[in-house]
């Protein structure tokens, strides 16, 4: 006849090697979990890195031309316009893989160089002037084509502020780099 310490011995000694098994099994399906975690991450971030690859040289193009410097003469208002376009749509069709806090940017450095919805069916304004102590558009322009008259309705009155637009640029390449994973904290 069996004592019940032999039986409690017999259960405890059966117990171990089941316990063992479902704590391997525990720990099998939190490392995949992981694994998985982490392979979504990876590929987060190679998208947000080819978004930032492709938004960076267009971003630079309309800086440099709100800012009167570097490329600004070899681009035309429509040009700018086709970029914003192309930004917006790489933007908006990428939503769900950027931050908040980078399309939150984005938004901003747009508002500060457009104006849009001014009136239904036509383009943003520019928020630039034709002249400025640092050129002006018409003369210095150097384009495939002369300048066409047209596109002085394309700009604004009033241009943004130069303080302004270094800040919004600067904000949002940092966003671009950050939601890769890269820490910034200085002005590109």
């Amino acid at each position: 006849m069996w004592s019940s310490l032999e039986i409690a011995k017999l259960t405890v000694a059966a117990s171990i090697p089941l316990a063992v098994i479902g704590l391997g099994w525990w720990i099998t399906l939190l490392t995949k979990r992981l694994e998985h975690s982490q392979w979504v991450n990876q590929k987060l971030v190679e998208k947000r890195i080819e978004i930032a690859e492709e938004l960076a040289p267009m971003l630079n193009d309309l800086y440099c031309y709100f800012r009167w410097v570097g490329g600004w003469k070899d681009l035309s208002p429509t040009e700018v316009i086709d970029r914003k376009r192309r930004l917006d749509r790489t933007v908006h069709v990428n939503l769900p893989f950027m931050s908040p806090a980078c399309t939150v940017a984005y938004d901003k450095f747009m508002s500060t160089i457009f104006a849009t919805y001014a009136s239904a069916g036509q383009d943003a304004k520019l928020r630039t002037t034709l002249t400025s102590i640092w050129g002006n558009r018409r003369a210095d322009y150097r384009g495939a084509t002369a300048w066409n008259s047209d596109w002085d309705g394309m700009l604004t009155d009033r241009a943004a502020d130069r303080d302004e637009l270094r800040a919004r640029y600067t904000e949002l390449m940092n966003e671009l780099a950050r939601q890769t994973g890269v820490e910034t904290g200085k002005e590109p």
